[in-house]
């Protein structure tokens, strides 16, 4: 089953008001994130990280009226005021930042997410404010092939006890991804599986 399929399906089963699927940006693996965007289907997410780039502001802004030409949500990763200054949807911490982050993410005129690697950032995350998690890594992943992946398993148990909606990230393809319909997952979140799907050429 193809990604799409998939979040699809768990965000029909455990959610209807958040996007099935989230493409979160690196323009380490893919310079143009624009070229994803016009590939996804509408209601998709898209997470602008990119943190260190000279351009940032200027990036934003072009993808924004790229998300809006296509009906797609966009999130702008750690900076409310950017997020609110192009129009974006919503705003994504880090999970070392969302305590620090505890007035921003109550402010209701963005949607929230976290990253999370734990369940006890899972309750941080609740607490702060958040509105929804991305938990991470659940299969061994290319981008940090040093973290111990969750596993099923884990995931499902966090996933059923977590008082957040929770996002599977990490190493999650075309070729695992039907393993999370045992899950309470509300989607899927990633880089190079939303690459391989939508951007064939750049199958690796």
């Amino acid at each position: 089953m193809t990604l799409t399929e998939v979040s699809t399906q768990l965000n029909s089963i455990n959610n209807n008001k958040l996007p099935p699927i989230f493409f979160l940006t690196d323009m380490n693996k893919f310079k143009n994130p624009e070229v994803i965007c016009q590939q996804l289907p509408t209601g998709s997410g898209v997470i602008f990280r990119d943190y260190e780039i000279s351009d940032r502001k200027l990036r934003a802004n072009t993808l924004a009226k790229v998300c809006a030409e296509h009906g797609l949500i966009l999130f702008i990763g750690e900076d409310r005021d950017l997020a609110l200054s192009v129009g974006a949807d919503g705003v994504h911490y880090k999970e070392n930042t969302i305590t620090s982050a505890l007035k921003s993410m109550k402010d209701k005129k963005l949607i929230v997410t976290a990253a999370t690697h734990t369940f006890n950032s899972i309750l941080m995350a609740k607490e702060a404010g958040a509105d929804a998690v991305l938990l991470s890594p659940v299969f061994r992943t290319k981008s940090h092939p040093e973290a111990t992946p969750l596993g099923i398993s884990k995931f499902r148990d966090w996933t059923n006890r977590s008082p957040l909606p929770v996002y599977a990230l990490g190493g999650i393809s075309s070729d695992n991804a039907h393993k999370l319909l045992s899950t309470k997952a509300i989607g899927i979140a990633a880089i190079e599986g939303v690459i391989r799907e939508f951007y064939p050429s750049e199958k690796s």
